[in-house]
C-alpha cells in the first residue's frame, strides 16, 4: 500500500519512506547512478510504470517539466505578450530567462518556437518536444 506526498507516490520500504517511482525503477533497472533521480517521461508524477523512467540528473529532470498550471496558453514557455495581443516564446535554462526574438499570431507558432529553442539549450533534447 502507498500514498501521495507532493504529487508523487510514496510508500513503506526497508523501514523508511521512499518514493514509489524510485523502488519501482531500482527493482527494474537497479540502484540509481549518484547524482541522478528516475525522471517521469511521462511527466504523471504518481507513474510508477519502470518504462516510463529513467535515469537523470536534477538539472535534466527539470528540463523534463510541463507548462505550469497557471499557464493560460497551454503549451511550456508561450504566453501573450504585454498588450495580451500576440504570443511570445521562451525557456528558462540554469535560472536564466531564453527569449525568441518577436512575436507570433497563435500560441502554436510560439509553441514551435518555444521548442526549437528548448532543444538547443536542453541537455535532454527528446523532452523539448513535449508541450
Amino acid at each position: 500500500m502507498g500514498a501521495a506526498s507532493e504529487g508523487y507516490g510514496v510508500v513503506w520500504w526497508e523501514g523508511r519512506r521512499r518514493g514509489a517511482h524510485v523502488i519501482a525503477f531500482e527493482l527494474t533497472h537497479g540502484d540509481l547512478a549518484r547524482g541522478t533521480v528516475p525522471d517521469h517521461r511521462c511527466r504523471n508524477r504518481l507513474c510508477v510504470n519502470p518504462d516510463h523512467l529513467r535515469p537523470a540528473t536534477a538539472k535534466q529532470n527539470a528540463e523534463n517539466r510541463g507548462p505550469q498550471s497557471n499557464n493560460s496558453s497551454g503549451y511550456r514557455g508561450v504566453r501573450k505578450d504585454r498588450r495580451g495581443k500576440r504570443w511570445v516564446a521562451s525557456a528558462r535554462h540554469f535560472g536564466v530567462e531564453h527569449r525568441v526574438p518577436g512575436s507570433f499570431a497563435s500560441p502554436e507558432e510560439a509553441n514551435l518556437a518555444a521548442i526549437a529553442l528548448r532543444s538547443r539549450l536542453f541537455t535532454h533534447a527528446e523532452e523539448a518536444s513535449h508541450v
